[in-house]
This record gives C-alpha cells, sequence and structure tokens, in this order.
C-alpha cells in the first residue's frame, strides 16, 4: 500500500476498507484442519476393516505425502 500511495498524487488520499487477507488465512487453516481430521478418519477405517499394521503404517506414510504437498500449494 505504501508503494502505491508514494506513486499518487498528494491530493489523492487512500485507506484499507477491508482486509481481505484474515478471511483467506481462516479459510486455508480451515482447509488443513480438515484434510488432517480426514486421513486420521482413514487410518482409523483401515485399522477397522483390515486390521493390518503395516496397512495402516503404508496408508500413513502416502497420506502424508500428499498432506505435504496440499499445505506447500496452499501456502503459495
Amino acid at each position: 500500500m505504501k508503494s502505491i500511495k508514494n506513486n499518487l498524487p498528494d491530493a489523492i488520499q487512500t485507506d484499507i476498507l477491508y482486509d481481505r487477507t484474515v478471511a483467506i488465512n481462516n479459510s486455508i487453516e480451515e482447509v488443513v484442519k480438515t484434510i488432517i481430521e480426514a486421513t486420521l478418519i482413514v487410518l482409523v477405517v483401515i485399522t477397522m476393516f483390515i486390521g493390518s499394521f503395516r496397512a495402516i503404517f503404508d496408508s500413513g506414510y502416502y497420506h502424508s505425502d500428499f498432506l505435504i504437498g496440499v499445505i506447500a500449494m496452499l501456502q503459495t
């Protein structure tokens, strides 16, 4: 905002009316929370139906890779 204000004539005044970054950051936090919850639910369901610890660790490994990728994409 300061760089824009420096390029404008002195007669023009600027002010921030609404900061959208707050709502966007809250939305990103909710998405990350939902993805983590979904990953935990998947691991619980695999435990209940398959009952194999190897299947739990394999799916946990792959979901964590996707989770890290999604979070990285949301932060850019």
